[in-house]
């Protein structure tokens, strides 16, 4: 949408007046504040998904072999203890 509108403001004032000088810093800023904003977002969708999801899973690993499956050896003793006494 702003590079539309850029588009259009450019299109529409084209003569070289002290306007013009202002408008072309403006929308020279503009986009490049919409290519800053674009590489952001592409290195925020990298660490928050693909980085995060690997961390995430590695962690869960190291933890499950450093404690010694911790969680399959309590869930034994969690089915014997909620088993209805006989």
């Amino acid at each position: 949408m702003v590079l539309l509108l850029g588009r259009f403001v450019a299109a529409a004032h084209t003569g070289r007046c002290r306007m013009c000088k202002i408008w072309d810093i403006v929308l020279g800023g503009i986009l490049i504040m919409a290519a800053f904003t674009q590489i952001v977002e592409q290195a925020s969708d990298i660490l928050w998904n693909y980085l995060l999801l690997f961390l995430l899973v590695g962690t869960g690993i190291f933890f499950t072999i450093k404690l010694h499956f911790v969680q399959l050896s309590s869930f034994a003793s969690l089915v014997q203890r909620f088993q209805p006494a006989r």
